[in-house]
Formats: C-alpha cells, structure tokens, sequence
C-alpha cells in the first residue's frame, strides 16, 4: 500500500486566536480504489478561548460526467474514524431534485458518499443527479474530539475497490473558531400545542365541468379529474367543461354531491361528502365492455405557484416526479394561502398509488387498474385543507381523520439466544446470549427500557441454521430448538418479569431445498415466469426465493404452522411479523389474477400484460393469521406500516404498532406518518449506545419514536427511550410528538398539553445521559407552557401529571 506523508512545518500561535484562524493541510490529492492516503498535520498546543476545530475539504469521484456518487470515502484522524455525528454542514441524507435520496454516510462498509463529477464545479439546474439544499463536494466536520495539540496523522481511505473512479480531494484545512455559544431569541420560539380541532367549516360546490372545488375560509381550490380512454386520450372533468363523457349530471344532496358521468366504455358513479375534518369522495367505476377494461384515473389541483411539494411524503425539491408509497399515498402541496392534500383511501387505489407533480399539476393517479368484463369497482379518496403553509398540518388531520391516534407500547429490542462467546464484528462487545447472567440480562433490557424482547429464528453456524442458512420460511420447522426458546424466555422472565417475549416471523420466504417442487402452486413470479429470488444480502449456498401465501394455496397452510410453533409449541407472548405486506416485488406475473391490475402501455393506453398485487392476494391469508392471534390475546408487532385501508383497520382493532427501517437514511420514516410513527434503529451506524441516542434524535426530526435495532449494542445507562413510552400521539411534527400521556421534543419552544396540565421534565444531553437544565412555564391563553431551550443533540420529555385548577 503506497502511503504519502505531507508534513505542515508551522502553525498557529495561541495569542493569535480571538478570531478564525486557518491551517491549510493540503491542496489537493488523490486516492486510488481502495487505497489510502496518510497526512500529518500540527495544531497549538493550547489555546485562551474555548475554541471549536472544523476541518473541511472537498471531495468527489473522478468521472467524465456530472452524475449520482457512491458511498466511498472514510475519514481518520490519529486512528479514530471521524463519523456521521461529527459532520456539521449536512444531515443524515442526500436528496437531489426529483426526491431520490442517498445516506450520507454507512459505517459498517463504505463510509461517506461521494457524487462523481470531472471537477468542483456546481451541477446544472437540469441534472436529475443535482443535489438539492447542500453543496455536493464540501464536507465539514467539527473535529475537537479528534485532535491533540502538536502533531496529528489524518487518513482518507477509497474504501470502494470494486470501482474504477478514484476520489479527488481537496483545499483541505483547518479553521480555530473561538466557540458560539448558542442563542435562542425567545421572539423565535415557536408555541406547539395540540390543536384539538373536531370540525373544519368546509364548503363543497362542483364547477361546470364536474369538477369538485373546496374551500376552508378564504382558500379556495379545485380538483379536476380524468380517466383514460382504451387507444389513447383523456376522459375529463374539468373547471368549465368536460371532455370525451357522453354526458354528466349532477345532483346535490344538502351538503353533498352525487355525479354521474357516462363514457363510451364505462361509467362512473361519484359521491362526494363532507367529513368534519376533509371532503371523501367515492367512485363507483362500471366497465361496460364484455373485456377486461384498462381504466387509469388521476385527480390533481393546479398550483402555479407551489412553494413546496411532497409527494408519498416525501420533498420533491424540483417539484417534477412521482412517488409511489402506498404507506403514505398522499400529495401535499405547500403554498402562501396554506396546504392541499390529497389522499387514496381504498385498498386498490392505496396499493397502485402513484403521487405525481409536472409543470404546475400535482395529484394522485391509479396507472394500473383494470376492471373485469361488465364489472365495477369502488375507490375511495379524499381532500384535505388547512391555512396552515405546511406538511405537517395536513398530515396531522389526515391521522385523525384514519383514527390512527392509540396508545404505543414499547420500546422494542432484539435479543436472541445466541450461543455463548458470539461476537459481531461490528460491536466491541459479547452479544446477549443463552449463557448471558440474569443481571446481565436484567441490565440490557432495563437500560433499554424494554417492553417487547424479540428473538430471532437462527444464525449461521451457530444456532438452528439449516444447511448453513437462516432457516426462513418453512425450514425453520426443520431445526426449530423449542426448548431452546423456552429457556431463553424464561431467563428474560427472571431478568425482566414484565417483559413480553416474541420471535420472528415472514410469511413470504422460504429457503428450504424441496420448498420450489413443494410449493409449485404458490411462486411468485416475474414478467418473464422466472421464480423470484430475494436479491437483498449475501449470496446464498441455497436460493431464498418468494411464495405467495394464500386461502387456498400450499404455502399458505405449510407457513401458518411457524405461527402456531411461536405461539402454541413455544408459548411466546406474541410475534414479529417482518416484512407484513410484502417482500422485495410489489407483483406477480402469473396466476391467480387479483383481478385489478396490470402494466398499462402509456400513450395506447392499452393493456401491456396482467400482474397481480402480492398485497392484494395475500391479504385474506394474512388477515386471517392475524385475528387467530390477536383472538388469542397475543400481542404483533409489523414491519411495514399498512399498504391497505384493509390491513389499517386490523391493525387498530388490535393496536398493532408497526415501524419502517432507515437502512442508513432518516426519509423511511416518512412512510410511518399515516399509522404508527415509529423507526427502527439505524444497523448501519449504530455501533454504541451514544449513536442510537443520536440516531433517536434524527428519527424525532421526522415526528418518529425509536424501536431498537442491533442486539450487539449493549445500553450501559438508561436514554431518552426510558420516557418514550406509552403515548398516544396526538400530534407530530419535525423534532416533536405531542402526546396524551407525554411530549418529545428535539426543538426548542414552548409546549403544552394544551390545557393546564403539570409536567415532570426530564433532558438529556449529547451522549443520551439524563441531565439537570433550567426551563421555564408561562400561562397563555389558559394553556401552560413550558419553555425549552436545548443545544445542539439535546433533548427533552416533558410527563404529564396532572391539571392545575
């Protein structure tokens, strides 16, 4: 490995330091794959002031074009890697301008990402790959933690060797910074309190041309809509007039309306009500043809002067793209007068949503529906408004209206009974295991403040793998160790009596070897009839590879006989359901047809081939599992949160909590906003305790509570996750939840339960250790306030203790 040394000879004398000062490292140099640069550099040895470190440079893959980057780059300084926490001019994600989003940094394998680019020049405002709210190439980190006085080695490492792009870094420095304190002007604090709104005074009327116009007080809006038309073109409702419809009629109905629209090939049957909180409107579509019908449909607003757009959730800085997210099937547009929102309800339009934004027209499209011969179907939709300009408004009126606001229990940990001695070699520590003490145990799951404790179903050479695999599927019937289980719930029992014990469960994988010849009426299967193999992981000695469960199929009888081990043969508490409306593909290209859907040739219109929704066909199988255990008092936790209005409703009625996976990215818990707004730790990054601490503080950013991840990551004291739980959320926003019982912040403000309510006031600092700190309460407008003034990586939980009178 060929190393460079490049030596700084002077530096900056103490006396010099009552304002920035600079100390250049290098110019520039590059780093070949997967090798390494070494440079020293000398700092004072002791300065006046309290002074901050910030070290800078720029950094890029060479290419001939300006284009997405890669993960790639990690940065030591005197062998102490310099991670995410320390980065102080971007967050946790990279988001370019149509919304895709990239982790800013993954710790375990590749470190900082890097766009490719043939210099430091910015990226042209048509570039799909240009960067939104962050300059591509400068990285900043604040480095005290880091450096000593005198000589100090900085390392780069190209940490990707399967690429031919070596990085380019340069202007490397070092500016001493006399510290900032920070000030909070209290004329800038926010007041957050639940609104507690039970009824908005909506106004319906339908214009000329059956479109549908909403108005909330002086805000006004109208929402077109347009269906296709078999061999290309539009069937329209608009402001004035309609097009392609034979003819229209409307009718109203005190406050409501009903439209009846006839086409040549279909006709549609639309109701539109007024609710307390939006306006639902539901459709009834008739295919009048003897064949099965392609009908996409769209219903969209025209805002020419969007301040913000959001689709699935998700910022969409250009304000041109489409975002399919069935956990989050909205488009919420943010202007000066306030916010629309729009919303599919139903289980069809929910699984085929596409949220779509271009040129000024922003709204919600089913681009794959198809409807038997001479059948109908009905798809249920809705329109939010608020004069409030922001995402979170009409999100937290969606979440009522959903009636998604229960109680959460947690916090959630995995812990598996691993074999004595099992190390990760990403955590420093001896994972928990069936050797581990009971004070061992009872300190891991007290300082976690655990209520669930989930097991996994095996490892690798070291406990009930099959073949050397996880057994997945229905190889876990193979090697299950029942007593095994039995002992390890029991030792957790004796450790944490009140803890409640599950294993995992998927319901779509399998990877035992007669599973393809068994299950032959039960592949899930691409365009081309090809059996899908999951593609995520390592490669496997035996192909893990998607079935569909079913009422009636094999696989849906043989993998319910995992549950009834966990809950009836183990005697677990309850069960982990990963993965709960899918795995890895949305479709199925083969039989049987879920009747609905297809891939629609743009501009014909024309149907390309059938496919089948994997939500949609397994969802009786699935429903029917899930009341069999919620029946038996049995408590579920679901990765994924509901893709279906269907899968919604089950999941209210036994208080399911579902939560999503960052996978190196904080934009997951976007799709958490609809149902229960709860993120799994981050596998990629947490190493200590103190990074899932930081990690909590990011996943609060989104309005999200924390579930913990990686079992390696022993918690030596209790954390903010100590005060989480239960809540009953009543409102969330970016850096808070308001809850019944309790508030989170990560902001400062002033909060309130929204009524004369005491609180116990708990902070907690940079390294997730509960701290003394001083707030303040004012009364305004009846209301208590609490006024909290947190740093940087601060945070506060605020227990609810009763009203004063």
């Amino acid at each position: 490995m060929r190393v460079f040394l490049f030596m700084i000879v002077s530096f900056l004398m103490f006396s010099f330091l009552s304002f920035s000062q600079e100390i250049k490292i290098f110019e520039e140099t590059h780093i070949e794959p997967g090798r390494e640069k070494i440079l020293k550099f000398k700092i004072p040895e002791e300065t006046e002031k309290e002074v901050d470190f910030i070290f800078e440079f720029k950094a890029r893959l060479e290419a001939p074009t300006y284009t997405k980057g890669l993960n790639s780059m990690k940065i030591f300084i005197n062998e102490k890697e310099i991670d995410l926490k320390y980065l102080v001019n971007k967050n946790e994600n990279i988001i370019v301008m149509p919304g895709w989003t990239y982790p800013t940094y993954i710790r375990f394998w590749s470190g900082y990402f890097l766009f490719k680019a043939p210099d430091f020049k910015e990226f042209q405002e048509s570039n799909q790959f240009k960067p939104a709210f962050v300059n591509p190439y400068l990285f900043q980190w604040r480095i005290n933690d880091f450096i000593k006085g005198g000589e100090n080695i900085l390392k780069i490492q190209h940490t990707n060797k399967h690429i031919n792009e070596k990085i380019i870094v340069a202007d490397g420095k070092i500016f001493i910074k006399e510290r900032e304190i920070k000030k909070v002007v209290k004329d800038n604090l926010e007041y957050f309190a639940p609104l507690n709104i039970e009824r908005l005074p909506l106004k319906v009327e339908v214009t000329k041309g059956g479109s549908i116009a909403v108005s909330l007080k002086e805000f006004k809006t109208i929402i077109n809509s347009k269906y296709s038309i078999e061999g290309g073109g539009w069937a329209e409702l608009k402001e004035n007039e309609y097009s392609n419809f034979n003819n229209i009629q409307v009718k109203k109905e005190e406050n409501d309306f009903k439209i009846y629209c006839e086409a040549n090939d279909f006709s549609i049957e639309k109701e539109i009500k007024i609710k307390d909180l939006c306006v639902e409107v539901r459709e009834k579509l008739k295919n009048k043809k003897g064949r099965i019908l392609p009908l996409m449909h769209r219903h969209f607003v025209e805002l020419p002067e969007l301040q913000r757009l959001y689709l699935g959730g998700q910022i969409i800085p250009q304000k041109i793209g489409v975002w399919p997210n069935p956990s989050n099937p909205t488009t919420i547009c943010v202007e000066k007068r306030g916010a629309v929102g729009l919303i599919a309800l139903d289980d069809i339009f929910r699984v085929h949503i596409c949220p779509f934004g271009s040129h000024g027209i922003y709204g919600i499209a089913d681009n794959e529906l198809v409807i038997p011969p001479e059948s109908e179907i009905n798809i249920k939709w809705a329109i939010f408004l608020t004069d409030k300009s922001d995402y979170y408004s009409i999100i937290n009126l969606m979440r009522k209206f959903l009636e998604v606001n229960f109680k959460i229990d947690g916090p959630m940990v995995f812990i598996h009974p691993r074999e004595p001695n099992t190390k990760w070699r990403t955590h420093p520590r001896e994972l928990p295991n069936v050797g581990t003490s009971i004070d061992d145990l009872k300190s891991y799951l007290m300082n976690k403040s655990a209520k669930f404790a989930i097991s996994g179903i095996g490892e690798i050479g070291k406990w009930q793998d099959y073949k050397n695999e996880i057994p997945l599927g229905t190889a876990f019937q193979k090697v299950v160790e029942i007593e095994r289980y039995k002992k390890f719930f029991s030792n957790l029992k004796k450790a944490c009596p009140e803890i409640k014990t599950g294993v995992y469960f998927h319901c779509f994988l399998d990877v035992s070897e007669e599973a393809p010849s068994k299950f032959k009426n039960s592949k899930i299967l691409d365009e081309k009839g090809n059996h899908i193999e999951y593609g995520y992981g390592r490669k496997r000695n035996i192909p893990l590879l998607l079935y569909l469960p079913t009422l009636d199929n094999s696989f849906g009888e043989e993998i319910k006989k995992n549950v009834d081990i966990i809950i009836d043969k183990i005697g677990a508490d309850g069960i982990y359901w990963d993965e709960f409306e899918y795995s890895y593909v949305k479709y199925h290209y083969g039989e049987p047809h879920d009747g609905v859907s297809a891939d629609i040739e743009w501009g014909t219109n024309k149907i390309k081939r059938l496919k089948s929704s994997v939500t949609l066909l397994s969802q009786p199988w699935r429903m029917k599992i899930v009341d069999e255990i919620g029946q038996k008092g049995k408590f579920m936790i679901f990765n994924f949160p509901p893709h279906t209005e269907t899968s919604l409703e089950i999941s209210k009625k036994y208080k399911v909590p579902r939560f999503v996976e960052n996978g190196g990215t904080t934009i997951p818990c976007i799709n958490t906003h609809l149902y229960t707004p709860i993120a799994l730790g981050n596998h990629t990054f947490e190493q200590e305790e103190e990074d899932s601490y930081w990690w909590m503080l990011r996943v609060l950013n989104y309005g999200c509570l924390y579930y913990w991840y990686h079992d390696g990551i022993w918690a030596d004291y209790p954390t903010i996750t100590k005060y989480m739980f239960p809540i009953t959320p009543l409102e969330i926003g970016p850096g808070y939840i308001i809850g019944k019982e309790r508030i989170l912040t990560v902001k400062s403000g002033y909060f309130s339960f929204g009524d004369m309510s005491n609180g116990e006031l708990h902070f907690f600092g940079k390294e997730g250790r509960e701290i003394r700190k001083d707030y303040k309460i004012i009364i305004k407008e009846g209301k208590k306030y609490f006024k909290i003034i947190l740093d940087n990586n601060e945070s506060c939980v605020i227990i609810k203790k009763g009203e004063t009178k």
